[in-house]
């Protein structure tokens, strides 16, 4: 909590709150209309060719527009077989195929949100934890299985994720957490990851480089401290393919934990610390070598770091400490972010004045529903019960079918066989938002991905 309690408070307070935490838990777990989460957006997904398409990936489902931002779908959790406490990244081909990287396998489904599958045996029922396009090919996408006491494996697609190849022999039976590859040398790539601890071995955070496409691998050990917990790769300079940076990851069953970024400048051997701060939420690059953190405290009030700027050659500033970032992304020469709707008023928002301030791209009175079918898919049926909850949720019940979204959105439209459909819930539920908060701050201390 904030403020003056002291150890006697603590000692009083702490079993009440999680005796009411626990009890409004359970009334969310036995709702006849189960809630899952409430409404976050964790990361903006580009198209790498078609700037009408873009999506959102949230603790509901995936929000998408084809038709830049007039209209938004969106398609459930239930659809895309995933489970309430993760948070898997997803991805766009150039071709307008989802790739999502889920702890039950990699799916794939179409840019309208129809269909999804699993497109190979190999990669269903095994945990996919990241994925990233080639530098120097947008068609090639590489994904990073991760299932713990099984081997593991880098696996490549160049046919929109039709078919997959191996990169090397599987890899040891270890938890990797994140893939990247060096922008000045596709040939390089980096792993990061843990050893579980055993009856005999303490766990040990490691880097796996390769410099031959993935086809061979040097791992070298990462010396974490005492409460270091995993390793998540940030981002590789685009002009040096040895220097990347890193966020070592903190227990998330702490309260006081701090993550600390570092970075490398000899390809992963050694690591200088570089700041330590509460939940490191992205590290992107611009065009002149400067590079923009963000980083945020997930417990209440979300104010921490907010984001930094480090020109060549200067000193990491603060740029803007008022606003709590999900998510950072660059587009179209702008930074953009995921926000908090309910501190800033919206959930996606841009910048286009070097991070100082940010203006509203999307927020969720925006959303005309989830997918309609042809009558082939099953996605509406998987999502007509989570479509009444998040109407609910969101306080969204005053937007009937024919309600026009701020920008300009009615309701209709789709492509390739779908449609969209407006939430047909008509009673508002506030106090189930207050629920849904509280139950989205204890689900995402169980997030295994962070």
């Amino acid at each position: 909590g904030v403020g003056g309690g002291g150890s006697a408070g603590a000692a009083t307070g702490g079993p009440l709150r999680a005796w009411v935490c626990g009890l409004l838990v359970w009334v969310v777990a036995n709702r006849a209309s189960a809630h899952g989460r409430f409404a976050a957006t964790y990361q903006i997904i580009q198209h790498p060719a078609d700037a009408d398409v873009l999506a959102f990936n949230t603790t509901f489902g995936i929000v998408f527009t084809q038709d830049g931002g007039a209209t938004y779908h969106w398609v459930c959790r239930t659809a895309l077989n995933i489970a309430a406490t993760e948070d898997p990244p997803a991805f766009l081909t150039p071709e307008g195929t989802f790739l999502a990287a889920t702890f039950r396998g990699l799916q794939r489904g179409p840019t309208s949100g129809c269909e999804w599958n699993y497109p190979v045996p190999e990669l269903e029922r095994v945990v996919v934890i990241d994925g990233i396009f080639a530098p120097d090919d947008a068609g090639r996408f590489y994904a990073l299985t991760s299932s713990g006491g099984v081997t593991n494996f880098v696996t490549v697609t160049d046919d929109d994720g039709v078919s997959w190849t191996p990169t090397s022999e599987p890899i040891e039976p270890i938890l990797f957490e994140s893939i990247l590859i060096a922008p000045s040398n596709p040939d390089r790539i980096y792993l990061s990851g843990v050893y579980p601890a055993t009856a005999d071995t303490e766990r040990e955070t490691f880097v796996h480089r390769s410099d031959d496409d993935g086809a061979t691998w040097e791992r070298f050990p990462f010396e974490r401290n005492e409460e270091g917990f995993s390793l998540e790769l940030l981002a590789v300079d685009p002009a040096d393919e040895d220097r990347l940076w890193v966020r070592e990851v903190h227990d998330r069953f702490r309260d006081d934990f701090f993550d600390r970024v570092l970075r490398s400048d000899d390809g992963g051997e050694t690591w200088t610390p570089i700041l330590t701060v509460h939940t490191v939420t992205g590290l992107v690059f611009g065009p002149d070598g400067t590079y923009y953190l963000s980083a945020r405290n997930p417990g209440l009030p979300v104010r921490d770091f907010g984001l930094g700027r480090k020109r060549p050659g200067g000193e990491l500033e603060h740029v803007n400490t008022t606003l709590s970032l999900a998510c950072l992304a660059r587009r179209d020469g702008e930074l953009w972010g995921c926000t908090s709707t309910f501190a800033e008023g919206f959930a996606i928002g841009r910048s286009a004045d070097d991070g100082v301030t940010f203006e509203r791209v999307f927020d969720y009175d925006e959303l005309t529903g989830p997918v309609e079918g042809d009558g082939s898919s099953t996605v509406p049926g998987d999502c007509e019960i989570s479509n009444a909850d998040i109407d609910r949720d969101l306080m969204l019940s005053d937007a009937g079918p024919d309600a026009a979204s701020p920008d300009g959105g009615t309701g209709s439209g789709g492509g390739a066989g779908c449609g969209c459909t407006a939430p047909g819930s008509t009673s508002s539920s506030w106090p189930m938002g207050i629920v849904g908060l509280l139950w989205m701050r204890r689900a995402r201390r169980q997030t295994a991905r962070r």
